[in-house]
């Protein structure tokens, strides 16, 4: 599959994950068009912000506070935040329009690992589902 992966820092995110999973919907359809999604597929991951995980988080650079249990390897890595992933979001599209999108949890914000299983569901026209979605959170 085609494909697009980007990630985002939420800085205060809700403990409820129902609330979380309403959140995160409300971005996507709300920044992402069905045109984007067709051309490439999107996946996305959230995580909460902490002291060592900011907004200004930059992969690959030194941190500018070293975590304490990083003594040895001092550069900015997702691998080194599990514990704050909190959701995980795909939208997918075949040439035809139709597709599916999926989530999972991961963890809750407080680092508790969440064991729930991937939600999927299929759509018939990419289109469609966009525009339900942004009724639904009155985006459009």
């Amino acid at each position: 599959m085609k494909g697009k992966e980007i990630s985002y820092i939420i800085s205060n995110p809700p403990d409820d994950t129902l609330a979380l999973k309403r959140e995160v919907e409300k971005f996507i359809y709300a920044k992402l068009s069905a045109d984007s999604v067709r051309k490439e597929d999107r996946t996305f991951y959230f995580y909460k912000a902490d002291k060592y995980l900011t907004c200004d988080f930059r992969e690959g650079e030194p941190y500018k506070i070293v975590p304490w249990h990083m003594t040895l390897d001092t550069i900015q890595d997702l691998r080194n935040h599990i514990q704050n992933k909190m959701i995980y979001y795909a939208i997918y599209c075949g040439e035809d329009g139709t597709g599916f999108y999926d989530y999972s949890f991961h963890y809750d914000t407080k680092g508790k690992e969440l064991y729930t299983e991937l939600v999927f569901r299929d759509f018939n026209d990419i289109d469609s589902l966009f525009r339900a979605k942004q009724k639904e959170y009155g985006i459009k």
